[in-house]
């Protein structure tokens, strides 16, 4: 008696605007869609989401592999997903595993992010600023804030499943999408479909 197909539709917003994908239709040809489909059944509308987030990026990979153009993300996450061999090294690795070296997002790690008025911030999606090159030295802001010192040490800190993922170390999730999903920037990264 119920026909009706449920579907989920995500809208990402990025700087330069909303992504949409390609999609042929019968009727009307080439549109522009948000990207989402079909609930497959057991499926939640969330998990539905995040497997339709998933084709999008694979598709993104594999049209950059067939015109040569190689295709990153934001989030660490699909980096070690969408890269067998990232994959297979980062569960090869026993210091990565175990925390004494780490990847993923390299905020604090090896990267500085200034403003045009040179005020520091500890990622360039965070309003969590760590000092300003117009008063302070970089060596100094990068060796002794307290807020670069706190991010080095997060990934022991993480919550939700970020905090119990074995790749916490390779990976670590956005730390800004986990500060502005839960409030905290030690939260899960709502953002990641890995099960833990």
């Amino acid at each position: 008696m119920n026909n009706i197909k449920l579907g989920v539709r995500a809208l990402i917003k990025t700087k330069k605007g909303l992504i949409m994908v390609e999609h042929n239709e019968k009727k009307n040809g080439k549109i522009f869609i948000f990207p989402g489909g079909g609930i497959d059944p057991g499926e939640n509308i969330f998990q539905t989401a995040e497997r339709e987030l998933k084709e999008v990026f694979l598709s993104l990979i594999k049209t950059g592999l067939e015109i040569n153009l190689p295709v990153g993300f934001g989030d660490p996450f699909p980096h070690l997903l969408f890269s067998p061999k990232r994959m297979k090294e980062a569960y090869e690795n026993d210091d990565l595993l175990n925390g004494k070296i780490i990847g993923g997002c390299s905020v604090s790690i090896d990267s500085m992010y200034v403003a045009q008025d040179g005020t520091v911030l500890l990622c360039p999606y965070l309003p969590i600023y760590c000092g300003n090159v117009k008063k302070q030295l970089v060596k100094d802001i990068w060796l002794n804030s307290n807020t670069y010192q706190m991010a080095r040490s997060i990934r022991g800190y993480l919550e939700g499943k970020c905090g119990h993922c074995n790749l916490k170390y390779a990976c670590g999730g956005c730390r800004a999408n986990a500060y502005y999903e839960t409030g905290s920037i030690c939260g899960e990264d709502t953002g990641c479909w890995r099960d833990t």
